[in-house]
């Protein structure tokens, strides 16, 4: 594995201010020239969102989250993933595309406790991509007290996606578009002391799925694919999130619509 450098808070600082400049919404904004332009900040009801299809990505939040709370994880896993995929765009660079992802988030103060990246252990005859999904998240979260009803609401999400036509079909879209055979998850759940604790992963795998089920609920053989993990357990608290990087990620994000995060996060 791939490793970063350590960064004090004034160098954090300096990263989300030159990614801001490197790559500017209006750059970002020019890959979604055939999505229609709206304003994004109405299409999300933070009030009520528990489940987002972002491009390849499925954000997750588990209900009980306060609104604010919502946003920030919302908003700091978006911007991260906008970021590192601008700046590792390559099917071959998916490890160090979830290494900066994750330093990213650690420089909006998101604390990472554990990260691990590795080959996934099938243990079973054969496998889809959901129930991977459900086992890499629930061995990042194992007995960390926080991270208790991670795995079920990421069970949970997923078992109401297959069920979401419209959803399903651009996520399985954006994947294909994608080329690089991977997909990320981010899932948060509140405590009751106020913090976030996150999981996110990144799971690439080495065949194209067939049309039965799509990427997550085909049924492959297990001999006839390889996955590799990439997965980090992650806290926050709505207090040490700098106010001033806030806004401008917050300020960063409220230039996209709602299809402008398709059209990035699945390399329109």
């Amino acid at each position: 594995m791939n490793q970063v450098a350590v960064l004090n808070d004034a160098e954090q600082s300096e990263l989300i201010t030159g990614l801001i400049k490197q790559y500017p919404a209006s750059q970002a904004k020019s890959r979604m020239a055939n999505f229609s332009a709206k304003s994004g900040s109405s299409l999300i009801d933070l009030d009520n969102i528990q489940t987002v299809v972002d491009g390849p990505n499925i954000v997750s939040l588990l209900e009980g989250m306060t609104r604010r709370n919502k946003k920030v994880t919302l908003n700091t896993y978006r911007f991260a993933e906008i970021m590192a995929t601008n700046r590792y765009p390559e099917k071959n660079q998916m490890e160090e595309r979830f290494q900066f992802l994750v330093q990213v988030l650690t420089s909006l103060k998101w604390t990472k406790i554990v990260q691990v990246s590795k080959e996934y252990e099938k243990k079973t005859q054969s496998l889809t991509m959901a129930n991977v999904v459900v086992d890499i998240v629930g061995s990042i979260v194992k007995g960390v007290a926080g991270g208790v009803g991670i795995p079920s609401l990421v069970s949970d999400t997923l078992g109401s996606l297959n069920k979401d036509e419209k959803a399903l079909t651009l996520f399985n879209r954006s994947v294909e578009k994608d080329k690089g055979r991977r997909f990320g998850i981010a899932s948060g759940v509140q405590d009751k002391e106020g913090y976030v604790n996150m999981a996110v992963a990144a799971v690439n795998y080495s065949s194209e799925p067939g049309k039965d089920g799509g990427v997550l609920f085909f049924e492959w053989k297990s001999s006839e694919i390889k996955v590799y993990q990439d997965t980090a357990y992650m806290v926050i608290h709505e207090e040490d999130y700098p106010a001033k990087r806030e806004e401008m990620v917050n300020a960063y994000l409220d230039e996209l619509d709602e299809r402008a995060f398709q059209a990035i996060l699945a390399g329109k």
